[in-house]
């Protein structure tokens, strides 16, 4: 009776052994599946992390300079000079061009780029097509102005032309003459002139295109 005491017993804690070991091992199986914290968080971080968008490649705005060019009217209300040639008169236009320390040469680049017509104005030296703008220098007062090409000669476009390449210069207070030249010459008017150089005085006396203005304001 002891014996059969003793082996119920021995029965009893091999199951119970069996058992404990099972529930240990299904325990740490289901602790591995459950994820870590610190693996989680990054998880979340990965997927609501916000793409920050690359910022537009937005181009540098492009500074400007203020210029006053001298265009042509038939108009007197509002000119600022004249009239000369076929009474015309000139009115100073503010454009804006490119950044720039050199505005008269600025100014004399925009005439002789531009066409004959700028709104209710006109361009006389456009129509100068054989003749181009090169560089502008001032000496003690004197601008002098460099022209490539050859001249061509118009009675009423003549006094026109002359007047827009003179006021681009006279309308600053330190200029106080005027030298244009052309081809590396100076200019001579005699040589687009019509006219019987006997009656003309060109036989005798050049009109050179230097220190005296041609024109005076009215």
């Amino acid at each position: 009776m002891k014996n059969i005491l003793i082996g119920v017993l021995v029965v009893v804690v091999l199951v119970f052994g069996f058992l404990s070991i099972k529930g240990d091992k299904e325990a740490s199986e289901s602790v591995d599946q459950i994820p870590v914290g610190d693996t989680e968080k990054e998880k979340d971080d990965n997927s609501t992390s916000p793409v920050k968008p690359s910022s537009p490649n937005t181009p540098a705005p492009v500074s400007k300079t203020t210029i006053t060019v001298p265009l042509v009217t038939e108009n007197s209300v509002g000119a600022d000079f004249g009239p000369f040639g076929c009474l015309s008169y000139i009115k100073f236009v503010e454009r804006e061009v490119p950044q720039t320390q050199a505005v008269l040469g600025a100014t004399y680049n925009w005439l002789f780029s531009n066409p004959a017509s700028v709104g209710a104005y006109s361009n006389t030296i456009a129509t100068q097509t054989n003749l181009d703008f090169q560089s502008v220098e001032i000496v003690n007062g004197t601008a002098k102005v460099y022209l490539t090409g050859s001249v061509m000669g118009n009675h009423c476009a003549d006094a026109t032309f002359a007047a827009q390449i003179q006021q681009a210069a006279f309308q600053y207070p330190t200029v106080s003459d005027i030298e244009v030249y052309v081809n590396g010459e100076i200019f001579d008017w005699c040589d687009i002139s019509d006219a019987d150089p006997e009656e003309s005085g060109c036989d005798e006396n050049p009109k050179l295109w230097n220190s005296q203005r041609m024109f005076e304001t009215q």
